[in-house]
């Protein structure tokens, strides 16, 4: 069956359904003690672990075939060239707005937290630092020029292991363009080679979604009965508010990406809902990659140019969340411990969240939680603060993963809203 078929509605519906009912059996199992259902959950645990093994080997081939097949095919070898520079630049659009935008929305919200001195003085009490707080702000790149360099230096085996995948895409992006200067006799067949991978790729991808929702069930019954209700304590109004904000930006994205992006708010919902449920269950926007591929495909029209450069791009580069759930992070700790606020420094830490942004991964948690830690430190936010509230994120990171592929799917439809026109008359199946 056709994948066009698959993302009508059922399997949408299918995995709302699995969503609720795995969240209504863990939340009533956290609360009730329940000793049954912590071993039924063990016993499904497999289904999401086959599932998830699944995506992650196939977003390898998905990410090279794609890429390959919209470089070496491309009609004008500039194109693809010019598409990544109004990408890069319309994300660095999106990462400062929405920083901006949090920082002004979220300032009077994060000061409405009552402020126990005990409960400071407690936190900052002689504790544990994880390694990870300490290492991180030497790990960090300190230049655009040191960050280029990681990238030269990666092994491509590890960095897929690893869901850095942009290394993968540099290098498939430079074979394609040797593809494309080859004589039309060498040429023609290699890129048909490469179009009929990428079909057949995609195939694969529509079969592994096919049990998305089982798959949803399974891992966030698991996740609901190990975080329960209690786990937020102290901290639930940094949930709050840092989960509410993220959903509200995601749902402003829906109104930006119909009218600049020239399409209906139903069809970028619909394009964009696979790929979301895909985020809630495995809370990793690199795993949500084959869902938002397919889904551009079929309900947006984008072309290859799209759907193999664009959205691999995005979900290498782009982390929507880190400028949105960061600022809250430094405004709510900020006024936990009373750090003064000013201009100069929020602007100092917006810039160096954003450069950390890029050096992110899109795997559950990020990496080690404490990426962005040198910008908290530059803004005299203690360590012990970024600690406490990266404690809690299990919750928050569900939210950050949803904003991340909305955002991604945004991005693709706003820069190539042109492309749209390519879509229409070459029709959801071709490429």
């Amino acid at each position: 069956m056709p994948f066009p078929q698959i993302l009508s509605g059922r399997l949408t519906v299918l995995s709302l359904a699995a969503l609720g009912l795995a969240l209504g059996i863990g939340v009533f199992g956290s609360a009730s003690g329940s000793a049954f259902l912590p071993g039924a959950a063990a016993s499904l645990e497999p289904i999401g672990t086959v599932w998830l093994l699944a995506l992650r080997i196939i977003v390898v081939p998905l990410v090279v075939t794609q890429l390959l097949a919209a470089v070496a095919g491309s009609p004008t070898r500039g194109s693809v060239g010019r598409l990544g520079g109004w990408t890069l630049a319309l994300l660095v659009v999106f990462l400062m707005v929405t920083g901006i935008a949090s920082v002004v929305v979220m300032a009077p919200i994060a000061g409405l937290f009552p402020v126990d001195p005990d409960a400071v003085a407690g936190i900052l009490a002689p504790s544990a630092i994880p390694a990870s707080a300490v290492d991180v702000t030497t790990a960090a790149p300190a230049s655009i020029g040191g960050w280029v360099g990681g990238i030269a230096r990666a092994n491509v085996l590890a960095a897929s292991a690893a869901g850095q995948i942009l290394p993968l895409l540099v290098i498939a992006a430079v074979l394609g363009l040797a593809i494309s200067f080859l004589a039309a006799k060498y040429r023609d067949p290699l890129v048909t080679l490469v179009h009929r991978l990428s079909r057949a790729t995609l195939h694969v991808v529509t079969w592994i979604l096919w049990a998305t929702p089982f798959a949803v069930f399974a891992l966030v019954l698991r996740l609901t009965l190990r975080i329960g209700l209690d786990t937020v304590g102290l901290l639930w109004f940094y949930v709050l508010i840092v989960s509410a904000w993220m959903l509200a930006v995601t749902c402003a994205l829906y109104p930006v990406s119909a009218v600049l992006g020239r399409t209906s708010l139903r069809t970028f919902a619909k394009a964009v809902a696979p790929a979301q449920m895909v985020a809630v269950s495995t809370r990793s926007s690199l795993m949500s990659l084959p869902a938002l591929v397919e889904g551009g495909r079929e309900h947006l029209h984008l072309s290859p140019s799209a759907t193999g450069f664009v959205l691999p791009l995005c979900t290498a580069v782009f982390k929507m969340s880190t400028m949105t759930a960061e600022p809250v992070r430094y405004l709510f700790l900020a006024h936990l411990f009373g750090v003064p606020i000013t201009l100069t420094t929020t602007a100092i830490f917006l810039v160096t969240v954003a450069f950390l942004s890029f050096s992110g991964i899109g795997i559950p948690g990020g990496g080690s939680g404490f990426d962005t830690l040198p910008a908290f430190a530059a803004a005299g936010i203690p360590v012990e603060g970024l600690v406490l509230v990266a404690a809690v994120d299990t919750i928050p990171d569900i939210a950050m993963t949803i904003i991340n592929v909305t955002g991604h799917m945004s991005v693709a439809t706003l820069v190539t809203r042109s492309d749209r026109v390519w879509g229409e008359r070459a029709g959801p199946g071709e490429s």
